[in-house]
């Protein structure tokens, strides 16, 4: 018993083990799990912020665009005055042949139209781009939940074989601690038997003759008595 108590404690000693072991994994892949919750959201946050900002400066742009196409257009109807005119006659204003720096407009409409265009595609790409790490992260987290999970149940199967181990053995200590107690009183009875056999041994002969010597002296006396008795009913019938 006490061998298997030894076997019994060495297996208890093993399941801890594996028990501390699967704990820390739990705790390691709960903290994995908040770190890439957290990144996630960091991720996120960072995609909303690239998209206000990309959305507002695509705002300005369309106002800056309109601004300039307001500012043309208005200038289309402004009187060009001759200069050779006579300066005692009213100007002569010719309408709709202003062309400014024509040029230069259509360039500065060009410039806008690519870098909204670029802001268009970054927006549509930021999407996309968050749209699969979104789709990564749901990804990842439902694997660590999984394998959270495992762990979860693994930690409670070997808590119960544990708690049933330390019961088993708790009964198999006390099973040996009672026996140990019978033993004990065994060897006891064991060595008082020990010491009266001696003591028979050793006077056996000696009480043995003095036994016989009793009965010797039993028998002599039990003869007296009768001769005695005998004498006594001789007497009685001489009386008569």
């Amino acid at each position: 018993m006490k061998a298997e108590i030894a076997r019994m404690k060495e297996a208890h000693k093993a399941k801890q083990s594996q028990y501390d072991l699967d704990e820390t994994a739990v705790q390691e892949i709960q903290d994995d799990l908040d770190a890439r919750l957290k990144l996630r959201n960091e991720e996120h946050d960072e995609f909303k912020r690239a998209l206000e900002a990309d959305t507002d400066a695509v705002k300005i742009i369309g106002m800056a665009q309109k601004a300039l196409s307001d500012f043309f257009e208005k200038q289309k109807a402004f009187a060009q005055i001759d200069t050779e005119a006579d300066p005692k006659k009213a100007p002569k204003v010719e309408t709709g042949k202003y062309g400014g720096d024509k040029s230069m407009n259509n360039n500065a409409m060009t410039a806008l139209d690519v870098i909204k265009e670029d802001l268009e595609k970054e927006i549509k790409t930021g999407k996309s781009e968050d749209d699969d790490n979104q789709k990564q992260y749901e990804s990842d987290a439902a694997a660590m939940e999984e394998a959270l999970s495992t762990k979860k149940d693994s930690l409670t199967a070997i808590k119960k074989q544990l708690a049933e181990g330390a019961v088993k053995l708790d009964d198999k200590e006390a099973a040996v601690t009672q026996n140990g107690k019978d033993a004990d009183e065994a060897k006891d009875m064991e060595q008082a038997l020990q010491t009266d056999c001696a003591w028979v041994k050793t006077n056996f002969d000696k009480r043995r003759s003095a036994r016989k010597a009793e009965i010797v002296g039993l028998q002599e006396a039990k003869d007296h008595l009768a001769k005695g008795q005998d004498d006594e009913d001789d007497f009685d019938m001489d009386s008569f």
